[in-house]
């Protein structure tokens, strides 16, 4: 570590009095280090460097709370405030001084596992008419989220992991919204036409959970929904037969039990929701090797699957097909009901095992350090 900070000190030096466009530092964070840190930030000032990223990790995983590197904001001047369109910063403190305005010329800004308030958060964002992207991931603001202007410009925007209690955008226009977490209330602005979301919990019912994120972004063009533990109740999710009227494709990836798959058509309320769908593809991450296969004989119609048509729908892929009775009943439903079919691919094999499942979230645990109550279970 002192030899890669000795180096970094040499090509700082000899940089001295240059322009620099960007600065880009990755390393293993410790408290002892602080002082090379706030001299790179200095740096940055001194090279009229328009874009700065700090990727530093903690030194021991083990702990929850080792403390994080507080950004210095005393050291940025005026100029340098101005001058700045992308930071991205991984394990760093962010709290701004009451003075502080914002970025004017931000047009990025990317927070992974960074210790900040909701107040500060807004604090930040003030005054960044020009922001485009904003990530936040593993940000533990602990409140809920509300972004309003001055954010006219921001396209798209990432929460992923923050224990966030709500998501509020109330005038943005957004083109991509990403939201891995628990179920929250989603509200984005309903004359916003958005292009793509992606919607990734853990663990949810394909009912009241699911609907309560899903009507938040009813102007979406293409979904992506995966759910690691779903559940399916008795009832269809959704009642209303245009909710999604501008959606064209849908991916769900779906995580279910034996004891669900049976209900698999129920999920088909959603589709009910999209009458302009064009493409649907269902890929079963877990529990395929598990399914049952289906009884011999005719295949059960349920009553609330009888009023469907989808006479958009041209592309239909399911993968982890294991013969169930409940997949079965949802292809032969939809391609009864899809007078405009052209490609009907059904895989066996599973899209992602329960075992790329088991290893994304152990490596999630140790190097994001979630709190007790976000770990899997």
């Amino acid at each position: 570590m002192q030899e890669l900070i000795n180096n970094v000190n040499a090509v700082v030096r000899n940089c001295h009095g240059k322009l620099v466009e960007e600065f880009n530092i990755k390393l293993q964070f410790d408290s002892m280090f602080v002082d090379h840190l706030n001299d790179w930030v200095n740096f940055a000032v001194s090279a009229q460097i328009r874009k700065i990223a700090f990727y530093l990790d903690p030194n021991n995983l083990g702990l929850w709370d080792p403390g994080h590197y507080e950004f210095p904001f005393h050291l940025l001047d005026s100029e340098s405030i101005s001058r700045l369109e992308c930071i991205q910063l991984s394990f760093v403190s962010l709290r701004p001084p009451s003075e502080f305005s914002g970025f004017p010329s931000l047009r990025k800004l990317d927070l992974e596992f960074v210790d900040i308030t909701r107040k500060d958060l807004e604090v930040i964002l003030s005054n960044c008419c020009y922001l485009k992207w904003l990530s936040l991931v593993r940000c533990y603001v602990k409140d809920e989220l509300k972004l309003d202007r001055p954010l006219s410009s921001l396209r798209h925007l990432a929460v992923v992991w923050c224990d966030i209690t709500r998501i509020e955008l109330p005038t943005l226009k957004l083109d991509t919204f990403v939201y891995h977490g628990h179920i929250v209330p989603i509200v984005i602005n309903r004359d916003s036409m958005l292009e793509n979301a992606q919607v990734w919990l853990f663990k949810a019912n394909f009912d009241d959970d699911v609907s309560a994120v899903l009507n938040g972004i009813p102007r979406v063009q293409n979904l992506t929904l995966q759910i690691l533990k779903l559940g399916i109740e008795m009832q269809p999710l959704l009642n209303s037969t245009c909710m999604f009227s501008h959606l064209r494709c849908l991916q769900l990836l779906l995580g279910i039990t034996l004891v669900d798959i049976n209900k698999l058509p129920r999920v088909v309320s959603i589709l009910r929701a999209a009458p302009s769908i064009e493409k649907l593809e269902i890929h079963f991450t877990a529990g395929g090797s598990h399914l049952c296969l289906a009884a011999k004989g005719t295949v059960d119609k349920p009553q609330y699957l009888e009023h469907c048509e989808y006479n958009y729908l041209k592309s239909v892929h399911m993968t982890g097909y294991k013969g169930a009775r409940g997949q079965l009943e949802f292809l032969v439903h939809v391609v009864e009901k899809a007078p405009a079919l052209e490609a009907l691919t059904v895989d066996t094999a599973l899209e992602l095992h329960d075992d790329d499942y088991v290893r994304m979230f152990n490596v999630l645990q140790k190097k994001c350090m979630l709190r007790p109550r976000c770990s899997a279970r």
